[in-house]
Formats: C-alpha cells, structure tokens, sequence
C-alpha cells in the first residue's frame, strides 16, 4: 500500500515520489506499508520475512490493533489514521478482492493483481478493482501509464 498515491490520474507527480532519470518510466514511492491479517509471530518469522519481502516496507500493520478482520473498513481506517492521510490518498495492492472491496468501501483506491485463482468477482452491487493486473510488474506498468495521461 503507497498512501502517496492520489485516486485520480494527474499530470503532477505526487507528493513523496521521484521519477527515476528524470523520466516517468519508473515511479518510486518514499513510504511503503503493509496490511496483514496475520497476527504478530514473536516466535518465528513474519510471512513477509519468510518471502523475503519485509525489507520492502517502514511499517506493518496487522489486524490486532483494530481487532477486527479485513475486509473490515475500520481495518482501512485505522491506517490511513496512523498514516495521517485521508483514505482517498491510499492505494491497495493486493491479490484478493476481498482486500480491494474493503479498501475501496473505505474510500481506498484499489488493484488486483490476478495471480492464479485469484480473479475479479464482477458482482454489479461490489466495487470493483481500480486496476487489475496479472503481475506487479504489470500492476507497476498500469500505474505509470495513469500517471502519465
């Protein structure tokens, strides 16, 4: 999740972010977080650790401090609090809808990145994904080309 994302696409770089090269072909965001349903492990490794992708993120954010389970919109809430952001400034990545029709009922925008068994749930009365993706790489390219126009 990068708050530093806005929910439309402008023509402005947001605050917080720095085209690599001076060109927008690689945007990179200076606060990076995560959100898990997996409580804290002080016996052994985080799920992020054991990907090899905690070093990725400044801060963590697991469901205990709300004590409440996403897709829950207090879950959203309470970080875009911490984060002092309002929650329109808040992008969610994540690779189930569950997460993005939370995050969107939480004024988040949202993409899905549709890894195998993972696909959007077209349901008229749901939000659906801002932007869904196979990849992160192509979730990445997604987000450069909304920048870009």
């Amino acid at each position: 999740m990068n708050h530093n994302l806005a929910t439309s696409a402008t023509q402005h770089r947001p605050n917080g972010a720095e085209w690599i090269g001076g060109e927008p072909s690689v945007l990179v965001f200076d606060v990076n977080e995560t959100l898990t349903n997996s409580p804290s492990n002080p016996h052994g490794e985080s799920p992020l650790e054991h990907a090899g992708l905690a070093h990725f993120f400044e801060r963590r954010f697991t469901i205990e401090t709300v004590r409440a389970y996403k897709p829950a919109q207090q879950v959203y809430h309470l970080v875009a609090q911490e984060l002092d952001v309002p929650p329109s400034t808040c992008f969610m990545v994540a690779a189930h809808v569950w997460d993005t029709v939370g995050a969107q009922s939480a004024g988040y925008t949202a993409g899905l990145v549709t890894r195998p068994g993972n696909a959007p749930l077209p349901v008229a009365s749901l939000p659906q994904p801002n932007l869904v993706a196979p990849d992160l790489p192509a979730l990445a390219g997604q987000l450069i080309q909304r920048w870009r126009s």
